[in-house]
């Protein structure tokens, strides 16, 4: 092969690699954070207000991660510091949406940072290839953070839900 072809090559496969990351990575923005309420994982775990951000690629929401306003406990004991969820775009349009609302929020750019710092410490822990999700329709993973103990609680949600 010669250099010019080489160079071609590598193009190309630089090309299809940044079109392929933009199509099916999941990508947090700011048009995509709002104020939750009246939100419940289980009958549990109620959020009665708080911001959720928002991950989506080209197949829809994927992803979302909810920070109670107030001091969500789980327990008498423990404080829930956030809910980080992976679902199909269905089941977020028909178990997410109908509780959330736009809403300005002045420090988008630090809820940004943590989002995809969280998104960075779950997303590895279940289905992926490399960096793209694989969702499924009958598999809603959460994860729930401990604040003062730091643990994280793993759980699916029930599919009704």
């Amino acid at each position: 092969m010669t250099l010019k072809k080489i160079i071609i090559v590598l193009i190309v496969l630089f090309a299809a690699k940044i079109v392929i990351d933009l199509m099916f990575k999941i990508r947090y923005d700011d048009r995509e954070i709002y104020e939750i309420k009246g939100f419940a994982l289980n009958d549990s775990t109620k959020v009665p207000k708080g911001k959720i951000i928002v991950g989506k690629n080209i197949k829809g929401r994927l992803e979302a991660i909810i920070f109670p306003d107030s001091t969500l406990k789980r327990n008498d004991t423990s404080t829930i510091e956030y809910v980080y969820l992976r679902f199909y775009p269905e089941w977020f349009e028909r178990n997410v949406k109908p509780f959330i609302t736009k809403k300005k929020f002045l420090q988008t750019r630090e809820i940004l940072l943590i989002g995809r710092a969280l998104h960075d410490s779950n997303f590895r822990n279940y289905m992926h290839i490399n960096d793209y999700p694989i969702v499924r329709k009958n598999y809603v993973p959460c994860v729930i953070k401990i604040k003062e103990s730091g643990e994280k609680i793993r759980m699916l949600l029930p599919l009704g839900k």
